[in-house]
């Protein structure tokens, strides 16, 4: 501002900066001055601008959905180059966690089309030992020979799919009558290649029953239910129970894979 203090009727003016760096696009922004006018409500001023920056990227977020373990992806995302020179692409530095870094490592390269129109290639591999992480996420900077856009930050999300699916994780069977056959039920998908078979259901709470059902070669349900008062325990006339559903699975010809299921429950004589 020219000065802090203005006589009724003079003018003046205020002057207003934004940091351009990280805008690329439209972009609005106001501020809010506070005066002695009436009611000493503050004025709210807004202005617009349009940043062009040398390297406009399509997207900054690259979504890897239902990553397996072993398998590689890639993705493309389109640069619109505004300088007037090629663009030209350094060093790649992975930003995260040491050791997602090193379970799914990334290359990116830079390439055109017919039209000459250039695009990043992201190459990501997932590593074969990578069965048990759900959810993984890091940022790759890529420095490039732009004066104003010297590096693109680019936001990586993996989504990992198991090989073989249970749902759901825990059970919960309460105010269950005694007898009662199909109350629940667990769905086994193998999202592999491989067919599954159950080998064997075990549980420490013996009131529980179960009745496997094969959907096809890779999706099994097991229905859980109760078993009836005449072969059941005490309990199984009434009575809380807890324990663990074990279940055994044959994948392919010759793998075999154990699954644990917590559960509770209640049973009504």
């Amino acid at each position: 501002m020219d000065k802090t203090a203005y006589a009724p009727g003079e003018s003046g003016v205020i002057k207003a900066y934004f940091k351009s760096g990280n805008f690329n696009g439209p972009v609005t922004k106001s501020i809010r001055v506070t005066s002695n006018t009436i009611g000493n409500k503050p004025i709210r001023l807004s202005f617009t601008a349009n940043v062009v920056s040398d390297l406009k990227p399509s997207t900054t977020s690259l979504f890897f959905r239902d990553v397996m373990p072993g398998n590689s992806y890639t993705k493309q995302v389109f640069i619109q180059n505004n300088m007037e020179q090629p663009l030209v692409i350094g060093d790649v530095k992975i930003n995260g966690d040491p050791k997602i870094k090193q379970q799914f490592p990334m290359s990116v390269s830079l390439t055109k089309n017919e039209e000459g129109l250039e695009y990043l290639v992201f190459d990501m591999k997932s590593e074969a030992g990578n069965t048990v992480m759900r959810q993984a996420n890091y940022s790759v900077d890529v420095h490039t020979n732009s004066a104003k856009s010297p590096v693109m930050t680019f936001y990586i999300i993996l989504r990992m799919q198991q090989p073989i699916e249970i749902q759901p994780t825990s059970l919960f069977l309460f105010g269950v009558k005694a007898g009662q056959r199909r109350v629940r039920r667990i769905q086994i998908k193998s999202n592999i290649e491989k067919f599954i078979r159950v080998k064997d259901i075990r549980c420490e709470a013996s009131e529980l029953a179960f009745d496997t059902i094969a959907e096809s070669d890779t999706v099994l349900h097991i229905w859980v239910g109760t078993q009836p008062v005449e072969t059941g325990t005490d309990t199984a006339a009434g009575g809380n129970f807890t324990g663990v559903i074990h279940i055994d699975l044959l994948v392919g010809d010759n793998e075999e894979k154990t699954f644990s299921i917590p559960v509770k429950g209640s049973i009504l004589p």
